[in-house]
């Protein structure tokens, strides 16, 4: 039986959502990729405009103008966003001194490319895995069936992303 109060369709959907990244990740990447630093963009762009001249109406503006450009440059270099998004929140997670993030930001993102394609399927297969076991515990089912299924579907997508990827390289 599922919790009560708990929205059914959106975990349903969270589900199905967990199961597309588990599976074809890297697949998808392009367009993950897109999305996430076309938010990062746009929401730097809306905190620091917002803070700057305190006007909705204009951090909005910069809030989309800067969700654009992140679209835009995420589909065209993603493997360059994903090494800096990467590094971002990593040197933000580590320290909150503005000149020492700069400095793990420049250290860290040459690393994160070099490492991107070997991390990448196992960094989908995990959180796809991640996503389907909430959203079926949630849900209501046992959580050592949800594990057992979050596993299963989290190494095949492990198996099939990593055949994908060295099947092109190669």
């Amino acid at each position: 039986m599922s919790n009560p109060g708990v929205d059914i369709p959106a975990y349903i959907v969270l589900a199905f959502l967990g199961v597309l990244i588990a599976l074809w990740g890297v697949q998808l990447k392009r367009i993950l990729v897109s999305l996430v630093f076309g938010g990062l963009l746009g929401y730097l762009a809306w905190r620091y405009t917002y803070l700057a001249w305190n006007s909705i109406l204009i951090s909005l503006f910069f809030f989309f103008a800067g969700l654009l450009a992140g679209l835009i440059i995420g589909f065209a270099l993603f493997r360059l966003v994903i090494s800096l998004t990467a590094s971002f929140f990593l040197a933000h997670m580590i320290t909150s001194d503005s000149t020492l993030q700069l400095v793990l930001l420049i250290v860290l993102t040459p690393v994160f490319y070099v490492v991107s394609t070997i991390i990448l399927p196992g960094v989908y297969a995990v959180t796809g895995a991640l996503i389907i076991y909430t959203s079926l515990v949630v849900l209501g089912l046992n959580p050592t069936l949800a594990i057992l299924v979050s596993t299963v579907v989290g190494t095949i997508g492990f198996y099939n992303q990593w055949k994908s990827l060295h099947k092109r390289h190669n």
